[in-house]
């Protein structure tokens, strides 16, 4: 598991921030890198100092992205991994992450989609990345003592990425609204039985 943030020059950090946005939102065919330069607040010359192609800037900004996540989970789930609420916690988070980046997909799906016959590495890296999703998923039903975990984690991770997608395509949070509902369902059948609370928070979000 990834559960460091590397240390990286402020420059070289700049840089990854810059051009991570840029694929994402605008797509890697769509950005030159002196629009990555730019920015970045640097120049040509400093990009290519740090980075010897843009096909070597997108595998380090696709891994920064993978790191920043795993930190980020890690971080939320350091001390709290043994209730099920937290598997719904989740997707609470990931709705978040979508709603801040306006519903502009997964990153990690929408470069394969974009360059892997060309960069074969783009769909290990990706690979990586949902299989990291996925595992945290097993471990946090295991966690929880709930029926077969990694039967569940495994059929969560397909609600998680389908809502991705929906959201993406439809530029709501519907989608995980309806997969939320659905989680706590799948929750319930193997094992959980969750408050009253707890149920009102999910019907209402529902």
């Amino acid at each position: 598991m990834l559960d460091f943030k590397p240390h990286r020059p402020p420059t070289t950090s700049l840089i990854l921030d810059a051009a991570s946005d840029l694929f994402f939102h605008h797509g890697y065919g769509n950005v030159s890198m002196d629009w990555i330069a730019s920015a970045a607040g640097t120049t040509k010359v400093t990009v290519y100092q740090h980075f010897e192609s843009k096909e070597e800037l997108l595998l380090a900004c696709l891994h920064h992205r993978l790191v920043d996540r795993e930190s980020t989970l890690n971080a939320r789930f350091a001390e709290r991994t043994e209730s099920p609420a937290c598997v719904l916690d989740l997707f609470d988070w990931l709705e978040a992450s979508l709603k801040k980046n306006k519903f502009a997909g997964c990153a990690f799906t929408k470069t394969v989609n974009e360059m892997s016959e060309a960069l074969p590495e783009v769909r290990r890296i990706a690979q990586k990345a949902k299989r990291l999703l996925r595992e945290r998923m097993i471990a946090l039903a295991a966690a929880s003592g709930l029926q077969d975990a990694e039967e569940l984690g495994n059929e969560l991770a397909v609600l998680l990425e389908g809502a991705q997608v929906l959201s993406l395509i439809e530029h709501s949070a519907r989608p995980f609204r309806t997969a939320n509902h659905a989680a706590m369902k799948l929750l319930t059948f193997h094992g959980w039985t969750p408050s009253q609370e707890q149920m009102g928070v999910t019907l209402e979000k529902y």
